[in-house]
């Protein structure tokens, strides 16, 4: 596979049980972020490259697809605004979603509330501010992990945090054009999966292997990669303006 997406010559428009399929690389840096996108892409069994065309396949048949490449310049301060905005969108509907949905234990009812004034838009303004000024974060990849480890490790509300993290997490990595396993649906099954990170997350520095911020921050890209693939879902291609 080429490291560069301009090597990519997409353009053939075909339907595919009636609706168009694409892929959609959406990027930061085009270097780190292409990185994950090709690691990703290589374990996806059902995408393939081949002179220079993408193909979806199956066990019979292979067919072409649009590629996609969308650059999200967050130093422009329109689409950094509407990126930050979205997020914080992500994170609140996420949480009020999961309330719904029973904890490891069983138990749906508690309090929810937030637990300090540090909120959603606290936490989304600090990383998007890390990633401005530190280059080496500044890609997809790290900005799901910064996510998750926020509001586990900052306890953000006063129950529902696992459950926040794991459903906002696959709802990012989704907007970005990756899919988490088992995610279709968001249900106790996608949780369960995640619990055990999730508490290694939220008590790092009493975890052995962990203890500090980059270290989990690591931890949290692994489990990441380990546990997603492309999207080929029908989705609206859009970009925050």
């Amino acid at each position: 596979m080429k490291n560069n997406v301009h090597h990519l010559k997409i353009n053939v428009n075909i339907k595919i049980n009636i609706k168009k399929r694409s892929i959609n690389f959406i990027y930061f840096d085009q270097s780190d972020d292409w990185k994950f996108f090709v690691e990703v892409f290589n374990k996806t069994k059902f995408l393939k490259i081949s002179n220079g065309q993408m193909w979806i396949t199956d066990n019979f048949n292979k067919y072409p697809c649009v590629f996609h490449a969308i650059k999200f310049d967050i130093e422009n301060e329109t689409v950094r605004n509407s990126l930050i905005d979205l997020l914080i969108y992500f994170i609140k509907h996420e949480h009020q979603r999961i309330q719904k949905i029973p904890d490891v234990s069983g138990i749906i009812a508690g309090d929810y509330s937030l637990r300090t004034s540090h909120d959603e838009k606290a936490i989304i303004f600090d990383i998007i501010n890390h990633m401005l000024y530190n280059k080496e974060d500044c890609n997809v990849i790290s900005l799901v992990a910064l996510i998750v480890f926020e509001i586990n490790s900052n306890h953000l509300y006063s129950n529902g945090n696992k459950r926040t993290s794991v459903a906002t997490m696959a709802s990012v990595l989704s907007y970005f054009g990756y899919y988490l396993y088992f995610s279709a649906t968001k249900n106790e099954k996608m949780f369960d999966l995640w619990e055990k990170t999730m508490c290694n997350i939220a008590n790092y520095k009493n975890v052995k292997f962990l203890q500090t911020k980059e270290k989990t921050i690591k931890y949290i890209k692994s489990k990441i990669t380990e546990n997603v693939l492309i999207d080929i879902r029908d989705r609206k291609l859009s970009k925050p303006e």
